[in-house]
C-alpha cells in the first residue's frame, strides 16, 4: 500500500501525540464513593483515565518503575489488593488476603518486591511477595484497627498505628516479630519517618495532637499540638517542615521539624486528607474529601493556587512521573 506525504506527517503526528501522553506526567487519585483509580494529567489536570476496583479504596501506592499501581478493598467484601496496570488501564490482578481481613493501609519497599497490608479487622500486617503476587508473611500485632502504616528509610522497620488503641508498633522485617508497641495517643491516623529515619511524627485525631517518636529508644520523646483533626502527616524531602492535614478547619497546618512548632497554616478545601508531593518539591497536592477536589499548594508562597475536580470522596493520592 502506498502512502501519501499528508499520510504520513499524520501517522507521524499520531505517533509523537501518543508518546506524549505515555510520557506526560501523572497524579493518581482514588475515589471511595466510585469506587475507582483515576488518573489525572499533572500538567493540565484533565482527566486520562479511571479503573474501577472492588469495595471503597482508601489508599494507593505505586511500584518504583511506575507501572503498577496498588488499592486495598476497603471496608473488605473482597478482601483483596488491586494491581492496577496503569499502561493497559485495568486491574490485572488481585491478593485475596485472608485469613486476615479488611484491608486499609499500604507500603511498598524501595525495590517494589514487597507490599505491606494492614488489616484492620485482624491485628495483621500482611506481607506481599510482588513477584509471586503471593502472601509472603502475616504479622501479629496486639492492637485493634490496625490503620495506616510507614517504612524506615532503611527498610529495616514496619510502623503502623492503631486508630483505637492510640498506638504506633514496631515490627522488624527481618524476624517479621513485633518489637514494642509505643503510645502515641487517642485516635492514632496518619505517620511519617523523618528522612534520617530518628523520628516518626504519628497524628492523633481524637486528642489533636502529635506525639514525636523515638525511633532508636523506641519511646515518646514530645507531643505537640494540632488543632483541627489532624488526620495525615508527610515531610518535606529535607526534613525541615512537616506537613499535617486538619479536616475539620479546612487547613494545612505546618511545622518546623527541629523547633517543633507550629509556623502556619494554608488555607485548602473541604475535609483534606492525604497529601503528595511534586518530585521537585514545589509543589503540594491535597485531596479534599468533602469537596471532591484536588488542591494544588505553592510550596514556596503556602497558597493554594488551583483546585481541580475529582470523583466522589477522594483520599489517597500518588505523583507518577
Amino acid at each position: 500500500m502506498r502512502l501519501t506525504h499528508r499520510t504520513m506527517i499524520a501517522a507521524a503526528a499520531c505517533c509523537l501525540f501518543a508518546s506524549a501522553a505515555a510520557a506526560s506526567p501523572r497524579i493518581l487519585v482514588v475515589s471511595r464513593s466510585e469506587g475507582a483509580l483515576q488518573a489525572f494529567d499533572a500538567r493540565t489536570y484533565q482527566p486520562l483515565f479511571s479503573v474501577k476496583v472492588p469495595g471503597e479504596p482508601h489508599q494507593v501506592v505505586l511500584s518504583p518503575d511506575g507501572r503498577f499501581a496498588y488499592t486495598t478493598d476497603y471496608p473488605g467484601l473482597d478482601n483483596t489488593v488491586s494491581i492496577i496496570d496503569l499502561e493497559k488501564h485495568e486491574r490485572v490482578a488481585f491478593v485475596n488476603m485472608k485469613p486476615s481481613y479488611k484491608p486499609h493501609g499500604l507500603a511498598i519497599n524501595k525495590d517494589g518486591s514487597h507490599l505491606y497490608v494492614t488489616c484492620e479487622a485482624s491485628r495483621a500486617v500482611v506481607d506481599l511477595n510482588l513477584e509471586t503476587r503471593k502472601i509472603a508473611r502475616t504479622f501479629k500485632l496486639r492492637d485493634d484497627g490496625v490503620h495506616l502504616l510507614a517504612l524506615s528509610p532503611d527498610q529495616k522497620w514496619v510502623y503502623a498505628t492503631s486508630q483505637w488503641n492510640g498506638t504506633v508498633s514496631f515490627i522488624n522485617v527481618a524476624s517479621g516479630e513485633l518489637v514494642r508497641t509505643v503510645l502515641s495517643g487517642n485516635g492514632c491516623e496518619g505517620l511519617a519517618v523523618t528522612p534520617d529515619g530518628s523520628e516518626i511524627w504519628a497524628v492523633n485525631r481524637l486528642v489533636q495532637n502529635i506525639a514525636v517518636i523515638n525511633t532508636a529508644e523506641h519511646k515518646r520523646d514530645a507531643v505537640i499540638p494540632a488543632v483541627g483533626n489532624p488526620l495525615r502527616v508527610r515531610f518535606t524531602a529535607d526534613g525541615s517542615t512537616a506537613i499535617v492535614t486538619c479536616a475539620l478547619t479546612n487547613q494545612l497546618a505546618l511545622f518546623d521539624h527541629e523547633k517543633r512548632e507550629e509556623t502556619g497554616r494554608v488555607l485548602v478545601g473541604n475535609f483534606p486528607i492525604e497529601v503528595e508531593i511534586s518530585p521537585d518539591g514545589k509543589l503540594w497536592y491535597v485531596t479534599n474529601g468533602n469537596a471532591s477536589t484536588v488542591s494544588v499548594v505553592d510550596a514556596a508562597t503556602h497558597e493554594q493556587v488551583t483546585t481541580f475536580p475529582v470523583g466522589q470522596a477522594p483520599e489517597g493520592i500518588v505523583y507518577v512521573k
